[in-house]
């Protein structure tokens, strides 16, 4: 059985369920963003109104479960990069949110920015992605949701200096 097969057939062992965004890795379209969709609400509903401390914590910790996950699988299977693993997108929509305003607009703009940050890759989220391994793999959408966290508190912060009621934190 080819690799991909037997990793798709094992979305119930807990290593491919995380690894999977939780199995939201295994739809067949837009993989990415569907995780990241999900990782959103997540982080809306139960993190968002959280101490900075706490919602970095979050972040840190589920990087670390995201890298030993992702290495865990491809050395398993094989497989390097792979569409199904969406872990990584799940940790960089988290760094995009991190100590946004829980309101509407701010998370959009997260999920937007990130999802054009993750799929364009401009330089040096592009040079990341080049790494071997789970780093390569969960690096670049770090870095993604760290660029698209800076982009949304630019908007936020010229929208206070314009006195502007869409950016106002």
């Amino acid at each position: 059985m080819p690799a991909e097969d037997q990793f798709r057939k094992d979305w119930k062992k807990p290593v491919v369920l995380v690894t999977t965004g939780f199995g939201s890795g295994l739809v067949p379209v837009m993989p990415g963003s569907v995780t990241s969709l999900l990782a959103l609400l997540y982080w809306w509903y139960f993190v968002a109104d959280l101490d900075w401390f706490f919602q970095c914590a979050l972040i840190v910790a589920s990087a670390s479960i995201a890298f030993v996950s992702i290495r865990y699988v491809q050395a398993r299977y094989g497989l390097d990069d792979h569409p199904s693993i969406t872990i990584d997108e799940l940790v960089g929509q988290w760094c995009a949110l991190f100590v946004l305003p829980s309101d509407l607009l701010p998370m959009i703009l997260g999920f937007l920015f990130f999802r054009a940050f993750d799929v364009f890759k401009p330089w040096p989220i592009r040079q990341a992605e080049k790494l071997h391994g789970a780093v390569g793999v969960l690096l670049d959408d770090v870095l993604s949701g760290i660029a698209a966290c800076a982009l949304v508190h630019f908007f936020i912060f010229l929208g206070t200096r314009m006195g502007s009621p869409l950016f106002v934190a």
